[in-house]
């Protein structure tokens, strides 16, 4: 039988060509298991405990709808025209389930761009034979996460992949803004952005839930020991007592990324630079797109814990970097999450009145929200040793020279 590149037979009236996609599909779901995601990194409840809940009905209507969404006998032309045959209806524990996609046709293409299998996508988060009211994902609600959104997750088995919850009008902002997303990661692929994989609507009862499914930043092979989500600022920039009683999966925030002196020392110098001229251009994107309040996200891998190597460059990672080896970590794990967050009247009310008397607080408007990060990535990423900040260099305690690198430059804060 005659195989094209992409593992499918030549001819598709071929009797063995369903037997052929069927064994590439078993492939898929045996090769997720050769990058491991490392037990202490998992987070959220297994839901498969609790088949009664409306998460594990949701999760159940989200994974089946993936599973037969993009089986190999659904027509490639239906998936990215996004015809009315995609909507797919189930019966869960006896109740009646609806499933949906939105933007197929944009997301293939993402996914593409994005260089992620599509057999492997369905096989790490659709809902295997026989479990069918059982979901095998992972819950993690809005209180027990660590920002301040009423969001809600669901993690794939493998942890490789997030599902968010999206409001209104932030599923709008993101239709909005996708063909805009897709050209710019078709031309930079490594992107350091979210990466959007699809958007699905679930039905259950009378409860609408839409997920946004991205590739999960912290998807780690090695035990993260440090996590932080940065944004430049300091107003309120502190974890919580309740945060940190998370252990290494608290979320630490910039004050606490100064006060324990960390940096990301990176081993290279040109992947140093590399590192800043993506974070430039992709911030320079979400100014472009009217976006503020999104976060890089770094996780910090212990230098006990390993040593940089193939497993931790793996395609399901979104980006990671070697560290200096005098440094007390490894490995860094580096994303941008929380884009869907436009500027409006107020946003603008937020930074112009209680900006006015809050220094430091994380809201302005996009063009100066995104140079302060900018700003304050240029002082924690460095690639020689001599040149990592110190807290005098910070001035500590923290003040508004974050604003921008003009206040770097000039040791003193500026307008913003």
């Amino acid at each position: 039988m005659d195989v094209n590149p992409n593992g499918n037979a030549s001819g598709s009236e071929h009797p063995h060509h369903s037997h052929w996609l069927k064994l590439k599909d078993l492939v898929s779901v045996e090769s997720k298991f050769l990058h491991h995601v490392a037990f202490s990194n998992f987070t959220g409840e297994d839901l498969k405990f609790s088949d009664s809940s409306t998460e594990n009905i949701i999760g159940c209507t989200l994974q089946q709808g993936i599973y037969e969404l993009l089986s190999p006998s659904t027509p490639k032309k239906m998936i990215e025209n996004n015809t009315s045959q995609t909507d797919k209806q189930f019966l869960i524990n006896g109740i009646s389930c609806e499933f949906s996609e939105v933007e197929g046709n944009l997301f293939s293409s993402i996914r593409q761009n994005l260089q992620v299998e599509l057999v492997e996508y369905r096989a790490s988060l659709g809902l295997p034979e026989g479990l069918n009211s059982k979901s095998t994902l992972r819950f993690v609600g809005s209180k027990a996460a660590s920002g301040k959104s009423p969001s809600w997750f669901l993690f794939s088995p493998d942890m490789r992949y997030v599902c968010k919850t999206l409001l209104k009008h932030e599923i709008t902002l993101l239709t909005k803004i996708l063909p805009s997303f897709n050209h710019h990661i078709s031309d930079f692929q490594k992107t350091l952005l979210p990466h959007f994989l699809g958007v699905y609507n679930v039905k259950v009862k009378n409860m609408q839930v839409c997920f946004v499914v991205m590739k999960n930043v912290f998807a780690s092979f090695s035990p993260i020991t440090e996590r932080y989500d940065l944004k430049g600022s300091y107003a309120g920039r502190k974890a919580s007592k309740k945060e940190l009683e998370k252990g290494n999966l608290a979320v630490l925030k910039d004050l606490d990324l100064m006060e324990r002196g960390r940096s990301i020392n990176i081993a290279n110098e040109a992947e140093c630079q590399m590192l800043k001229s993506r974070i430039s251009r992709d911030v320079g994107w979400l100014q472009s797109q009217n976006l503020l309040d999104y976060s890089l996200l770094v996780g910090f891998v212990s230098e006990n814990d390993m040593k940089m190597d193939r497993r931790e460059k793996s395609p399901f990672l979104v980006y990671a970097l070697e560290l200096k080896s005098a440094c007390q970590f490894s490995c860094a794990l580096v994303g941008i999450v929380d884009i869907l967050t436009e500027f409006n009247w107020f946003k603008w009310l937020e930074s112009t009145f209680i900006g006015s008397f809050r220094p430091g607080l994380s809201c302005k408007p996009p063009f100066e929200y995104g140079n302060r990060l900018i700003a304050f990535c240029e002082l924690i990423i460095e690639s020689s040793e001599e040149n990592v900040p110190s807290k005098q260099q910070l001035h500590w305690p923290p003040s508004p020279f974050l604003s921008c690198s003009t206040c770097v430059q000039s040791d003193k804060p500026c307008d913003f």
